[in-house]
């Protein structure tokens, strides 16, 4: 078992995720996420770090974007967001969280108050919310 907290075994793993990593005949290497908490996002930042130099894409382990991945921060953001831009007076209008929430029937999400307690289905609400936005910007822009 290799120990993510020292340097050398910590590359080693990095090395093995690595060779998962789709690389073109060409020698372009593609790029995969790798996802961990804050501490194994700060490690993995400095192995790269330490692996700059090297002469191929695989031994810098280019092919790897590390991304970090907290729950609590997630739940944090989530709460903040609802704090924020929930109001259950403006259900009736359209193109707020209230009214997204009555209008997909997503009865299990949170409000204000209890977003953190919710926070599966308030994240879900949320992301759906994010994406329909996102495609309608697209949508204009065309």
């Amino acid at each position: 078992m290799k120990d993510e907290n020292k340097k050398e075994e910590l590359i080693e793993i990095l090395r093995n995720y690595h060779a998962y990593v789709p690389t073109e005949e060409s020698g372009k290497v593609d790029h995969k996420l790798c996802f961990g908490d804050y501490l194994s996002f700060y490690h993995g930042k400095l192995a790269q770090q330490t692996q700059a130099d090297c002469l191929t894409p695989e031994k810098r382990l280019e092919g790897l974007v590390l991304a970090l991945s907290d729950f609590h921060a997630m739940m944090n953001l989530i709460d903040v967001i609802y704090k924020m831009s929930f109001s259950a007076d403006s259900c009736k209008s359209v193109g707020t969280l209230a009214h997204a929430k009555v209008y997909l029937n997503a009865r299990n999400a949170g409000t204000k108050k209890d977003s953190h307690k919710k926070y599966y289905d308030s994240s879900d609400l949320t992301d759906k919310v994010f994406n329909a936005y996102a495609i309608s910007w697209v949508l204009d822009e065309l």
